[in-house]
């Protein structure tokens, strides 16, 4: 793209401020993804839809993010992370745009297909840009304070987005959202550099891309890593991305800005938990240890959150707190993909592991919306959106604890690296 003579001094001020920007790209893509849950009752009542179509609009953004991650782990290994961002971010702020200016169903869903196409990058580009500058023993901790941003943005879309939404509407809050994007797509093309030397010290075989999926497909490990983190984060998206507001609007009977302003305390957990878990797995060398802690605590507090009703709030706020920490496992995972992988396919892995991340939310967030509308005897209606007992939601829920057994059971049988993390 642009041109920059890379000097010995300027390496590390190039390197973290390209690491930031993919790390502002992160920030954005988890306000895409659960703005939907925050505008849930307007979006119904405007388009006159249910639950299981509102489910698919939030999931259809899911699609192309799961289809799109071994391409773009691909691309980063081949082609470099600037020209990727570059083009990701533009494709996912024109569209929000469309998105915000769609007067149909249909064009909706096509709108927000579009924005998962492009944001489906961010993951392997905030963990590729680390693994260019930060590799080896600082690789986990900096993959942490990335998944840090990533759950910042995930708070930011729960408290001040459903504050905008409140006060200018959905409408309006998608279209500055979308110029937000383009603003990124700028700042990539001008400051984003990738790591020479890693580039030189990774392609000096000439590896070629067909070689790269073969050897990524022939690791058995990364495969049970991915399987391990698909039932990990699935579980705790269908609660913390869509359905936990609803759900906590219902239990306690409090506004939608309060209820995403208490689930902000998920994603504030996770950014926690992630920094914490990758810098003691390092430390420590206990990948393996960690992987399972997190499971177990995220089985513990979801089945505590989705089986009893009369929890009080306090107590309701420390168990969503344990809950975002469970998924802290999501992070430590690009950091096991990174021990057992070799350089050059890093990236082509990271996408495979992120592609699984993804992929539950494609099935999970319309599952449990056909549970709920199923689940309901009453069909009452408010303003014509129907209503939805605690009963309903803690029945449709029972999914979330049975994915979190399924990652204990797995993550037994993932074995530390055989070397100890540089």
């Amino acid at each position: 793209m642009f041109d920059l003579r890379f000097k010995t001094s300027n390496i590390n001020r190039i390197g973290v401020i390209s690491y930031l920007i993919t790390c502002l790209f992160y920030f954005y893509d988890p306000i895409l993804q659960i703005y939907p849950s925050v505008m849930a009752n307007q979006f119904m009542h405007d388009f006159h839809v249910d639950t299981i179509q509102l489910g698919f609009m939030a999931s259809i953004y899911f699609i192309p993010y799961v289809l799109m991650q071994l391409p773009y782990g691909l691309l980063s290994d081949k082609l470099g992370i600037q020209l990727l961002m570059l083009i990701a971010c533009s494709i996912t702020g024109g569209g929000c745009i469309l998105f915000s200016t769609a007067n149909s169903y249909h064009l909706i869903l096509f709108a927000r297909f579009i924005m998962g196409f492009g944001a489906s990058a961010s993951t392997v580009c905030m963990v590729m840009m680390t693994n260019h500058w930060f590799g080896g023993r600082y690789f986990a901790v900096m993959v942490g304070i990335g998944q840090l941003f990533g759950n910042a943005g995930s708070m930011f879309g729960d408290i001040p987005v459903s504050i905008s939404i409140t006060h200018i509407g959905w409408n309006q809050t998608v279209f500055i959202l979308g110029i937000i994007g383009l603003v990124i797509a700028c700042l990539s093309g001008i400051t984003v550099r990738d790591n020479p030397n890693y580039k030189s010290e990774s392609y000096k075989n000439s590896m070629s891309i067909w070689m790269q999926l073969v050897l990524v497909l022939k690791n058995h490990k990364t495969y049970w890593i991915s399987i391990y983190v698909f039932c990990l984060w699935t579980g705790f998206s269908a609660f913390a991305g869509l359905w936990g507001v609803s759900y906590l609007t219902c239990l306690y009977h409090i506004s939608t800005t309060e209820a995403g302003s208490t689930i902000a305390i998920m994603w504030g957990a996770s950014a926690l938990g992630s920094v914490v878990i990758g810098w003691l797995s390092s430390k420590m060398y206990k990948r393996k240890l960690f992987l399972i802690i997190s499971a177990v605590v995220g089985l513990v507090s979801f089945l505590v959150i989705v089986s009893l009703s009369k929890i009080p709030f306090i107590a309701m706020c420390l168990l969503l707190f344990l809950a975002g920490l469970s998924s802290s496992g999501q992070a430590l995972s690009f950091a096991y993909i990174k021990d057992i992988n070799p350089t050059p396919v890093v990236g082509t892995a990271s996408g495979l592991n992120n592609m699984m991340v993804m992929l539950g939310s494609i099935f999970i967030d319309p599952f449990i919306g056909y549970l709920l509308k199923h689940l309901n005897q009453n069909k009452q209606y408010t303003h014509g959106t129907l209503l939805y007992s605690v009963k309903n939601y803690q029945h449709a829920f029972i999914v979330v604890p049975i994915l979190f057994m399924i990652a204990i059971f797995i993550s037994l049988f993932l074995k530390d690296p055989a070397q100890k993390v540089l």
